[in-house]
Formats: C-alpha cells, sequence, structure tokens
C-alpha cells in the first residue's frame, strides 16, 4: 500500500467478539499492517460513540483534526467530522467506484493517520 509508507494506517471497527480474528483468518481483510486497532468490542463501545473516536486518538497519538475517517456509515461520517476529524463516505454499494473516488480524495491530502473502517454493524 502506497499511502503506509507515509501514513499511520489505523482500523477502528464496529464489530461483535470474535469477528476480527474470523475476518483475518479467513483473509477478507485487505493484507495491511495496521499501525494500531481499536475494535469496538474489546473496548465496549460502539460508533458513534465520540468515546470510540477518543480512544483512537490517543492510542495514534495523532490529533483529531490530522486523522481522516473513512466510514460507509453516515452517522460515523457525521459524528467524526464533529469531533474534527476530515472524513470520506466510502459507498460500500459500488466499491470500485467508492476506491476510486478514495484514492483521487487522498491524492489531494497529506494526512498523518488514517482510519478506515470496514464494517459498521
Amino acid at each position: 500500500m502506497r499511502l503506509k509508507k507515509k501514513t499511520q494506517v489505523g482500523l477502528l471497527t464496529n464489530m461483535y467478539p470474535g469477528m476480527f480474528d474470523a475476518t483475518k483468518r479467513k483473509h477478507i481483510l485487505p493484507s495491511i499492517e495496521w499501525d494500531v486497532i481499536v475494535d469496538s468490542s474489546l473496548e465496549l463501545l460502539q460508533k458513534p460513540n465520540r468515546k470510540l473516536f477518543e480512544l483512537a486518538e490517543k492510542k495514534t497519538s495523532v490529533p483529531h483534526d490530522e486523522i481522516l475517517s473513512v466510514d460507509n456509515g453516515r452517522e460515523h461520517v457525521q459524528e467524526a467530522q464533529a469531533f474534527g476529524r476530515q472524513t470520506f463516505l466510502y459507498d460500500s454499494s459500488n466499491h470500485h467506484a467508492a476506491a476510486q473516488e478514495l484514492d483521487k480524495f487522498l491524492r489531494k491530502q497529506e494526512f498523518r493517520s488514517l482510519a478506515p473502517v470496514i464494517s459498521r454493524t
């Protein structure tokens, strides 16, 4: 992943207990070496709870306004924006187009941390 060379890449999930490990075992997640993982099932919080965003910021040591949250849930994006994060709403119904739009967006920006979200359960 080109972005990984200059940016921390984290995962902030809304998964149920055991789901993250199951997705790794089944190779559902992209093969990314995550710098930070905040698993909501372990933290006993769910997005859009602001405390989960605060925890992610603490774990990355990156100020919230330098973190990009990529999410497929509008309410999660709205809360991340209210928290002061930069955001990108990912259309998971059209992965190809969404990935192209995200790539264009990232080329225009510089981020110290990227917090993609793959689940909004």
